[in-house]
């Protein structure tokens, strides 16, 4: 049984220079000009003297961290859209109000504070969460 594993070109040429080929028969093998393959194991080179992570080492590491930063943005924004429409239902109190339990305006004004660029949402954005929401 064979496993393919699909690898880049430049972890492609760092693995065929290990196992002794040079780097224009390398080059050939993988149909990338001979130049760019110069460059490749150049900086792989660079890399290793300096005991800096390599290209694909770095590549990993920040889709990594851009992997974490967007599951833990789209969790805070869930957790806020599940806050928001929760503001917005009537009290139990008086259930046959339409009042929420906090105005949309200051709602809108909270996310405006709270947003480093100072937009925020809209009333309209606003509504299509409470829409959408109620609507689930």
């Amino acid at each position: 049984m064979t496993i393919m594993i699909e690898v880049s070109r430049r972890e492609a040429l760092t693995a065929l220079l290990r196992q002794g080929k040079s780097v224009p028969e390398a080059a050939a093998d993988l149909e990338i000009p001979v130049a760019t393959a110069y460059r490749w194991d150049a900086e792989d080179r660079r890399a290793r003297a300096h005991d800096w992570p390599t290209l694909a080492e770095q590549q990993q590491a920040a889709a990594d961290k851009l992997s974490t930063a967007i599951e833990t943005f789209y969790r805070a924004r869930a957790a806020m859209e599940e806050a928001i429409i929760a503001a917005c239902q009537p009290p139990l109190i008086e259930p046959s109000t339409t009042r929420p339990l906090v105005k949309r305006q200051d709602i809108v004004d909270m996310t405006r504070n709270a947003d480093p660029a100072g937009v925020g949402l809209t009333i309209y954005e606003l509504r299509q969460i409470v829409d959408g929401g109620t609507s689930r």
